[in-house]
């Protein structure tokens, strides 16, 4: 995800990171990255070692495990900051680093972040399946309103709307994925699986709920089951953007940087306003592949689209970083 150049995973406090000058025989911290789950978050994500004033003073990146380490040389007060393009930043608890207290563990659940919208059918697609040429005029009726409801924001009222729509129509696939959209915006996360699940069972073909389904898979860390809906979802409709930066989403956290790039450079060929974020992905995966000007470009291009979108101070800083280590690579060329 971040990781561009060879790394240690046993990164070394020196004596400016520690909130005091005592040394120790060579502390050590252990950081467990997981979901709340408990299910590890496996590997790429930052991890910053912070002092008592909460300045990073050294970094490293998780293991396939979701694991990192520091080696600390100086007594003090310190925590971890775990960041990353699939999570929300989290901080861990202060740490204390003495002679009495020489190996510490802190675990850090995160959170992931979805910033890509749930895709809603609209009256004039409504009826686009085979399956839902079948709902009744009662059916269509209370999806239509259902619908209204949605965009005024009443999602309660569409949320009942739609389980009439069902109710009359029980093969109704259409209302099923609004359905679980409804949920989404309810905060019920258990009946929204449910529902996309119903939807993607009745019309294996229904592109919406095919990806809907996959974000949930996302947020639970689950990225090749989601990209194999995915993969589906871009079979019917193969230039969605919001399809294809999720399936970028998707290839890049399971490594598969070439189809990340594919996908994420798709988005870029078709209207994709508000997917700013398949550049941010587009960059990490030419990050990954050590191609540091064309992932500047990616950066940069995320930026100009979207300057304060929900991923820019990650770009910031992931072009800083990317601008950093072309001029070290330029001086070492020079010498």
């Amino acid at each position: 995800m971040l990781l561009f150049l060879p790394i240690s995973l046993m990164a070394l406090a020196t004596p400016e990171s520690a909130a005091d000058s005592t040394p120790v025989p060579q502390g050590q911290i252990q950081v467990r990255v997981t979901f709340g789950n408990h299910r590890s978050v496996g590997e790429q994500l930052r991890v910053d070692l912070l002092n008592q004033a909460l300045v990073p003073t050294h970094l490293t990146f998780t293991d396939s495990a979701g694991r990192a380490w520091f080696r600390v040389q100086q007594s003090g007060q310190y925590r971890v900051r775990v960041s990353g393009h699939n999570i929300q930043e989290a901080t861990s608890d202060e740490i204390r680093v003495d002679q009495f207290h020489q190996s510490n563990v802190a675990v850090v659940q995160v959170r992931p972040r979805v910033t890509i919208i749930y895709n809603v059918k609209t009256k004039n697609a409504a009826l686009a399946s085979a399956t839902d040429l079948g709902a009744s005029l009662e059916a269509r009726k209370y999806f239509h309103d259902g619908l209204q409801a949605f965009q005024s924001s009443n999602y309660q009222k569409a949320f009942d709307l739609f389980e009439k729509a069902i109710r009359a129509y029980p093969r109704y696939d259409t209302a099923y994925n609004n359905l679980g959209v409804a949920c989404v915006q309810l905060n019920k996360p258990d009946k929204a699986w449910i529902a996309f699940q119903q939807a993607v069972q009745i019309n294996d073909r229904n592109a919406d709920a095919d990806r809907n389904l996959a974000r949930l898979l996302i947020q639970t860390g689950a990225y090749e089951r989601a990209l194999t809906l995915l993969q589906k979802s871009l079979m019917v409709d193969p230039l969605n953007p919001s399809g294809l930066t999720l399936a970028a989403n998707a290839e890049l956290a399971t490594g598969k940087y070439d189809d990340a790039l594919r996908d994420a450079q798709k988005v870029h060929e078709v209207p994709h306003e508000g997917f700013a974020t398949s550049h941010y992905f587009a960059g990490q995966a030419f990050e990954h592949k050590n191609e540091l000007q064309e992932a500047r470009a990616e950066y940069e291009l995320y930026l100009l689209e979207d300057p304060n979108g929900p991923e820019a101070s990650d770009v910031k800083n992931a072009l800083g970083r990317v601008m950093a280590a072309d001029t070290s690579i330029a001086q070492r060329n020079a010498r």
